[in-house]
């Protein structure tokens, strides 16, 4: 599978989800390729979210899951606040195929914006200034708020902003 089908499928087994919980979603993909800072949008009566989904097959029980932005060498994010504009839905396959299973953990904007933040500075004290833009990426145990160890030497010595497992945390769409 490619890049754009692994986004693909995990942006219909979000609106799926949506769906199954009684609220309107469509994905704004099938009318605007590649539209900016959202793939979904659920509305809830007289509500509406704009929804972006990140999507991560099973490489490693850990993974990375890029976010699609670029922080330059002394840790600045041009334009967070405007390319945030709602909460994301991190998408977790496990496995292949028809056996494929999802997980979806869900995080609220100003979550996002604090985690990418918060890594970020981090991650820009660890390395060394090469000079070159950073592309901005998430494990998933910063995204679960698991895995800090403060004498580690690689990711699981960052400690996650996010105190609470958002696996299927699915009201905090609303939350923004």
């Amino acid at each position: 599978m490619n890049n754009a089908q692994i986004g693909l499928i995990g942006e219909t087994a979000v609106k799926l989800k949506l769906l199954e919980m009684g609220w309107n979603a469509i994905n704004l993909n099938d009318a605007i390729r590649n539209f900016k800072g959202a793939d979904l949008i659920c509305i809830n009566g007289k509500e509406t979210c704009l929804i972006q989904v990140k999507t991560c097959p099973n490489p490693g029980k850990n993974p990375n899951i890029r976010t699609g932005l670029i922080s330059d060498c002394k840790g600045h994010i041009k334009d967070l606040k405007e390319k945030v504009v709602g909460p994301w839905v991190f998408v977790h396959i496990n496995g292949e195929g028809p056996k494929a299973e999802y997980d979806f953990y869900i995080l609220t904007r100003q979550e996002v914006i604090e985690l990418i933040t918060t890594s970020n500075d981090w991650y820009v004290k660890q390395k060394k200034d090469t000079g070159k833009d950073i592309q901005i990426g998430l494990y998933l145990s910063w995204i679960r708020g698991i895995g800090y160890n403060r004498d580690a030497k690689d990711y699981h010595a960052y400690e996650s902003v996010i105190k609470e497992d958002p696996k299927d945390k699915w009201e905090k769409i609303w939350l923004n």
